[in-house]
Formats: C-alpha cells, sequence, structure tokens
C-alpha cells in the first residue's frame, strides 16, 4: 500500500510539472510571438523611412551606370521592401485583432523573414553583376538570426530554402574563375549554418530567460496565496529603503489594528527603534535567518506586547527582502512571567526565595566582579516559641512584620531574599560597614516601631551577622553565607543567654 502510494504521489508530481511547463511553453510562444512582431512592426518603419535614401541612390547616384539590369533590380528590392512595410503598417492592428494568438501570425512571420532573406540574395545575385562581392547576403542572414529569433527547427529550412535558391542563383551569374565562386559559396554557406546557430543561441536564450521569469511570477503569485492564507501576520521588507513590499491582512490589524488602508502600516510599527531594527538587519546579513527571536513591543507608556518573530533573507521582486514572521505570545508571556514570579518569590512574605536571591547574587558577581558587597545573615528570634504558645497563624505574622521592617528600611539596589524558615539574607550593594551599620539600626527602629503600632502579641527582633566580599576575594558564595550564618550565630547565642 506504501509502494502504489509513493508511486500515486510521484505521478501526480510529474503530470503537474508536465502541465506546469506545457503552460509555461505556451505563455512563452504568445509572449515570443508578440516580441518578434513588435520588432516586424520597427523593421518596417525603419525600411519605409529609409526607403526616400534608396530613391535617391536609385535615381540620381546611380544615373549614369550603364548597366541598367543592375539599376533595375536593385530598384525592385528596395521598392519590395518598402511594398512589404507599407503593407504591415497599415494592417498591423487588424493583424493583430485577426490573427493574434493564432498560428496565422506565425506564417506570416516566417513569410517576411523567407521575403528579407530572399531580398537579401537577390541583391547580393545582383551585386555580383556589378561588383562582385555578396555582403548584403551575409548581412541580412546575421541580422534575421538576431533580430528573429524564431523556431529553430523553421529557421533552418527557412535559411535551407533561401541558401539553395541564392546558390542556384550565384552559380547562374557568377562571374570570372572558378575559383573565386567556389570560394563565394563556402563562405555564403558557413555564414548560414552560422546565422542558424546564431538564432538558435537567442531563441534558446529568451525562452529559458521566459521561463525563469515565468516560474518567478507563479512562485510570487503562490507566495501572495500563502500570505492571505496564513493566520498568522506576514510581512516583506525591503533591505534597502525598508519599505513594506507585501503584507497579509493579519500583519495590518496586528501593527495597526486602529488603520484603514497600507500607507498607516511602516517598519515603524514592527520595530520599537531604529537601534532595534538596524541590529536585526546587521545579525540576519551574517545568518541569513533568525528563528524564535522575542521582542517585547511597547503599546503605551503601561502596556507592552510580546511577539515571537522569525526572519529570512530572501529575493522578491528581483529584490533582497525580509521576510517577517509574528507570532503574538503575550498570553504565553505574561503566564511565563507569574508563573516565574511564583517560582522565584517566597508565598509568605512576598519577597524572593533563596533560588533566585543565590542566582541574582552570582549574576551580580559576574558582571561586576570589582564591586563590593556586604552579605547579612538574618534570623528570626523566639519564631518557635510564638508558633509553639499563639500558634502558626502568629508565626507567620512574626515572619511577615521583619520582612516588612526590612523592605521599608534597604536601598532598592540591595537583595533581600529568603534562605529558608525563619532565616533571611540581604545582600547590601556597594555599601561599607558604617552605613549598613545605620541601616541596620533603622530595620530595628522599625520592628520595634510595628511591634508596637499594631499591639501584637509577640516582639519581632532578629539577630544577624555579616561578611564583607571585596575585590579579588577567591570565595564561593556558600562560604559566604556560612561565615555571615556563625556571626548571626554567635548573636542569637548571646540574644538567648540574655533571656536567661
Amino acid at each position: 500500500m506504501n509502494v502504489m502510494s509513493k508511486l500515486f504521489k510521484r505521478n501526480l508530481r510529474k503530470r503537474k510539472d508536465f502541465e506546469g511547463g506545457f503552460q509555461s511553453h505556451k505563455e512563452f510562444n504568445l509572449a515570443h510571438q508578440r516580441l518578434l512582431l513588435s520588432r516586424l512592426k520597427i523593421v518596417s518603419i525603419l525600411l519605409i523611412v529609409t526607403y526616400p535614401g534608396f530613391i535617391f541612390f536609385d535615381f540620381f547616384l546611380l544615373n549614369d551606370l550603364t548597366q541598367m539590369t543592375f539599376r533595375y533590380t536593385l530598384m525592385g528590392v528596395h521598392f519590395t521592401g518598402f511594398l512589404i512595410s507599407i503593407f504591415y503598417i497599415s494592417f498591423n492592428r487588424y493583424i493583430k485583432r485577426k490573427w493574434f494568438d493564432n498560428e496565422n501570425a506565425n506564417r506570416l512571420l516566417y513569410t517576411y523573414i523567407v521575403i528579407y532573406i530572399l531580398l537579401g540574395a537577390v541583391s547580393s545575385i545582383n551585386s555580383q553583376l556589378l561588383t562582385g562581392n555578396i555582403t548584403a547576403y551575409l548581412i541580412i542572414l546575421i541580422a534575421t538570426a538576431v533580430i528573429f529569433p524564431i523556431r529553430p527547427s523553421i529557421f533552418s529550412i527557412i535559411v535551407m530554402l533561401d541558401h539553395f535558391l541564392f546558390i542556384i542563383g550565384l552559380s547562374i551569374v557568377a562571374t570570372g574563375t572558378n575559383f573565386s565562386t567556389l570560394m563565394k559559396l563556402v563562405n555564403s554557406t558557413g555564414t548560414a549554418a552560422i546565422a542558424v546557430i546564431i538564432g538558435l543561441i537567442f531563441y534558446n536564450y529568451q525562452k529559458r530567460d521566459f521561463i525563469n521569469q515565468y516560474k518567478i511570477k507563479i512562485n510570487e503569485e503562490n507566495l501572495r496565496k500563502l500570505f492571505e492564507i496564513n493566520p498568522y501576520p506576514l510581512t516583506i521588507i525591503s533591505w534597502t529603503d525598508n519599505n513594506i513590499l507585501l503584507a497579509n491582512k493579519q500583519a495590518f490589524s496586528f501593527f495597526h489594528p486602529g488603520g484603514k488602508g497600507e500607507m498607516e502600516f511602516d517598519i515603524n510599527d514592527i520595530f520599537n527603534t531604529e537601534k532595534e531594527r538596524d541590529m536585526i538587519k546587521d545579525r540576519l546579513k551574517k545568518e541569513k535567518s533568525i528563528k524564535n527571536y522575542v521582542l517585547e513591543q511597547s503599546l503605551s507608556a503601561e502596556s507592552s506586547r510580546w511577539m515571537l518573530m522569525n526572519f529570512e533573507l530572501i529575493h522578491y521582486h528581483n529584490e533582497l527582502c525580509m521576510l517577517i514572521g509574528v507570532t503574538d505570545v503575550t498570553d504565553f508571556k505574561q503566564t511565563e512571567n507569574e508563573l516565574f514570579k511564583q517560582a522565584s518569590t517566597d508565598m509568605l512574605t512576598g519577597v524572593m526565595n533563596r533560588w533566585i536571591g543565590l542566582k541574582l547574587l552570582q549574576t551580580h558577581m559576574n558582571h561586576f566582579p570589582t564591586r563590593d558587597f556586604i552579605i547579612c545573615y538574618l534570623d528570626i528570634n523566639n519564631l518557635k516559641e510564638v508558633n509553639d504558645t499563639l500558634g502558626h497563624k502568629y508565626g507567620d505574622e512574626l515572619i511577615v512584620t521583619v520582612c516588612d521592617a526590612v523592605q521599608k528600611t534597604i536601598g532598592k539596589e540591595d537583595l533581600f531574599f529568603r534562605q529558608g524558615g525563619d532565616e533571611f539574607i540581604i545582600v547590601f550593594m556597594q555599601k561599607q560597614m558604617d552605613q549598613v551599620e545605620q541601616l541596620w539600626e533603622g530595620i530595628q527602629n522599625e520592628l520595634e516601631f510595628l511591634s508596637r503600632a499594631g499591639s501584637k502579641l509577640f516582639k519581632a527582633s532578629v539577630s544577624h551577622g555579616y561578611y564583607h566580599f571585596k575585590p579579588g576575594s577567591n570565595i564561593s558564595i556558600e562560604d559566604m553565607l556560612e561565615i555571615a550564618d556563625k556571626e548571626m550565630y554567635r548573636e542569637k547565642t548571646a540574644y538567648r543567654q540574655s533571656l536567661i
């Protein structure tokens, strides 16, 4: 069953490729036909415009020529070119309306190419009678191959037939040595072969170029369709001038929900600052692709949203562009922040827990190794007695009271987190010991005030110990806490002895 499925998919893909190739070839034939008909029009106009010059040449410059056969033949060649040009220009609109997208248009092109080459052949055969050269025929062959690169097989047949007639005509009128005539036949035959090759090259080049452009056009149309049906905001931005080249409806409503048109949506609605935009572009230029880039966008002074963005460096309309895909992750980010807050916050007191406190302290040491700080290890006195005599409700109240006193006293730059149980840590940042002692005195005063103000059944007090970290000290956070803990324990022991 699996093998049959693969064969079906392969045949379906081949069929689609064949249909796509057939359609592109059909489109090429129509476009190529239009191009050649427009070139035929230009050539016809040139022949009409230059015909007065030919008249002057035929009737005045060749007036003293005694070989009238040459003169009359040349007049006939020039007049025939003028006549067929007048015909085409006169009936150009009719031809386009009645014959366009029809085999008759191709027949018309082939007929004119045959006539042009024959006129060149007749002109050269005529020149053979007077000057002995066949340059006109050679020029017409090459020019026709370049200007009218029709289907190679048809062009080869036309050249072969015209050249056969040329050879017969040249052999009839040739004068001089047989060697001279033979060389002209050889050179003209070589030129005819080269003309066929040139026609083949030009035709194949135009065909490949058109098919490539056709594929690009189809891909861009498919890209537009994918843009419109994609449920997420998608935007293509020009790399050079930062203009939005393409955006789906989801992008308009996402980046500018109040906008009424495309003019109200620009790159400034995507990035917060030019510096942020340039940073993304510099990185994208190096990496070609950026996945899952999280960006916070400010909507107002009080609100913001989070976006998960993917960037790709692409070419669109033959221009280097930046493709941006956006997913709104504001709800997810808010949930993540809430979970992080819950995971990093002590639920009873609202202060940071041990995990986040130690992590922030380690981050501070990594980023600011030359700054000193002082660790203060706290332990709440008599918590066990309060729990045993008054109950855990009052024990929790005692813990919260201590935390309130500390938070009201320390600075915003200082860290405060719960070590566990009745133990807490304060990290005083960039303060000397005398400053810390003043703050500690303020904490004690605040504890006394809170104990009296609330008519509490307990008295809040704490024991503490310090460790002063100085730059260059080779010591871990655990060792620092252990030293401060020992200092705290000495004070706690003295406090207990004072109660006996």
